[in-house]
């Protein structure tokens, strides 16, 4: 298998290299004809990792023009000066983004031998874990494209929604694309690939990568399947629970994650952000801080982020004693993951305000990550990420939104920038007995010391709802008996479709099957105590 994979690998950079051997041909703008060559060239790649097969014959019509390659003065193109130039006028967002807005030759072809070396590597691990789907949809949303009589450049969303055959919740993923394209012989080919997957930012500027070194180390690791740990875990401190130290809710984290890595269904570019954030751009942590906060009872409402309400705002963000975020802007500490651990630590060893954790390094070639399934649930795993593509250990920020086991393989996370909901680790990030960058930290939030004085409300959050005709329960508490606790259920058009009150109570629960209309419901508690003053809580519930 592994020759298989290795043979498909050489193939696809040979036809690669060969695409630029041609002389070009000009023709009127079509642009459906490279929409049509988009999309081929995608689902052959997305078909080579996720079931380990790809049709060559299809990838060579995409790649190369149907002509001999036996012309020596075709080598020196006498289009590539007019390519770069095009490439330079037309560059997205993602291109400038990685410093790629003008390429050369050389960088261009380099970035198909990393998407080919993509193909291969992950499609050996699918093939290896014998992944398999009760469910698979690709869908490719074009978002711009620029086109001349013999260039193309297109923006371009891969949009993938399937479901492992042995897990009931569904997993999405999101990468995006910039596809550079050329005319040659009247046939539009791939003249430049580049991705926010994070495989290809880790590689597209490591010419020295080796996809028999990386198959090897991972087939070597998971053979010896030991574990091994990498340093010394740090174990918190858990302060005692009272009225101000807030206990993690560890499934309300990923229930929030799960929310947020949802898309709409409108058709058009997902947007499940939580747009009461600011946003940075590289946003892994700030999603992993999110999800945590929510895990502490965080309010999901303007007014509340705004305040602080579940985050410090005790301490400073030069001295990464202060964690939170608001609608313009927020501390290093929860939007990077360096400055999250050394918050985090800086908490370990204070009695003031802060989160605490335990934190435990699993090394590289380290198959187990937990010790137990149920502590996994709500954990940050900081894992392999990069930085002007090369990789970097601890880089990347992912949430557990499940676990079945110890195992990467038995571990679903959720994350941004390399959007995924419900992907297991295994895949996304697998053991290795050569690639050292492939540790896993596991943080597990255990309390929030004086998290919040006094008196607090918060529910038990809710998966994305499907199934709309099904009853949920919807619940309440208050870390106090109030006179009254009022539920108000608005659907995504803000209007009130149910409004309930109960008196005397600490805790409130009901049950609705009104959920009939897809997007972002809200959730209102409002608690009233003896002597009239007001409590509130609110959160969010995402309807499929």
């Amino acid at each position: 298998m592994k020759k298989k994979i290795l043979a498909l690998f050489l193939s696809m950079v040979l036809l690669c290299t060969s695409a630029f051997a041609l002389e070009p041909a000009f023709a009127a703008d079509d642009s459906s004809a490279v929409k049509e060559t988009v999309e081929t060239y995608l689902r052959e790649c997305t078909s080579g990792i996720y079931f380990h097969e790809a049709d060559t014959d299809a990838i060579s019509n995409t790649l190369m023009a149907p002509a001999p390659l036996n012309d020596e003065s075709a080598i020196e193109w006498a289009g590539e000066e007019a390519l770069c130039a095009f490439v330079e006028d037309t560059s997205f967002d993602l291109a400038r983004s990685l410093g790629k807005e003008a390429p050369t030759m050389d960088e261009m072809l380099q970035d198909l031998n990393t998407q080919s070396t993509r193909v291969a590597f992950l499609g050996h691990l699918y093939e290896s874990q014998n992944i398999t789907y009760s469910h698979f949809d690709a869908q490719y949303l074009f978002q711009n494209i620029e086109t001349t009589s013999d260039h193309a450049a297109v923006d371009v969303l891969e949009v993938l929604n399937y479901q492992y055959s042995d897990c009931g919740e569904p997993t999405y993923e999101e990468i995006r694309y910039n596809i550079t394209l050329a005319k040659l012989n009247g046939e539009w080919v791939i003249a430049d690939v580049i991705s926010d997957d994070l495989f290809f930012l880790q590689h597209y500027a490591d010419a020295d990568f080796s996809l028999e070194e990386a198959i090897d180390g991972y087939d070597a690791a998971v053979a010896a399947a030991d574990l091994v740990l990498d340093g010394e875990a740090i174990e918190a401190d858990t302060a005692a629970q009272t009225a101000s130290n807030i206990a993690y809710n560890r499934r309300n984290a990923a229930n929030y994650a799960l929310t947020y890595s949802t898309s709409t269904d409108t058709g058009s570019t997902p947007e499940f952000k939580n747009d009461l954030f600011n946003w940075f751009g590289a946003d892994c942590m700030n999603f992993a801080s999110q999800c945590v906060w929510a895990g502490f009872g965080g309010s999901n409402s303007a007014a509340a982020i705004q305040s602080g309400y579940g985050m410090d705002k005790v301490g400073t963000n030069s001295g990464n004693t202060a964690w939170w975020c608001n609608a313009t802007t927020g501390t290093n500490s929860w939007a990077s993951c360096r400055n999250f651990r050394l918050y985090i630590q800086n908490s370990a060893a204070s009695s003031e305000k802060g989160i605490l954790t335990s934190l435990t390094p699993y090394a590289y070639n380290s198959d187990t990550i937990g010790t137990s399934a149920e502590d996994m649930i709500g954990s940050v795993l900081h894992v392999k990420g990069y930085s002007s593509g090369k990789p970097a250990a601890g880089g990347h920020a992912v949430i557990v939104n499940n676990a079945t086991g110890t195992k990467r393989s038995d571990v679903y996370y959720c994350s941004y920038n390399n959007c995924a909901k419900n992907k297991k680790l295994s895949l996304g990030f697998p053991v290795s007995s050569t690639d050292t960058y492939q540790g896993v930290t596991v943080i597990t939030p255990k309390t929030f010391q004086d998290g919040q004085n006094g008196t607090r409300l918060w529910a038990d959050l809710l998966n994305v709802v499907v199934d709309q005709t099904v009853p949920r329960t919807l619940t309440g508490y208050s870390s106090e008996t109030m006179k009254t606790i009022q539920m108000i259920i608005r659907n995504p058009n803000g209007v009130p479709v149910m409004d309930y009150s109960w008196n005397n109570v600490s805790g409130v629960s009901a049950s609705f099957a009104g959920f009939n209309m897809s997007g972002e419901w809200r959730i209102e508690l409002i608690g009233t105590d003896s002597a009239g003053a007001q409590t509130s809580f609110f959160y969010t519930v995402r309807v499929k």
